[in-house]
């Protein structure tokens, strides 16, 4: 059974596997993420 997928929730997926068993994530104002889920 397939279910609708927003991309936004794709890309919190990917990010969420490549950080998998990182010990430390800089992030602040200028990351790209957050303007990158707003847009529409």
């Amino acid at each position: 059974m397939m279910s609708n997928v927003h991309p936004r929730e794709i890309l919190i997926c990917t990010i969420a596997k490549l950080l998998d068993g990182v010990r430390h994530v800089a992030v602040g104002a200028s990351s790209p993420i957050p303007s990158c889920c707003c847009a529409r």
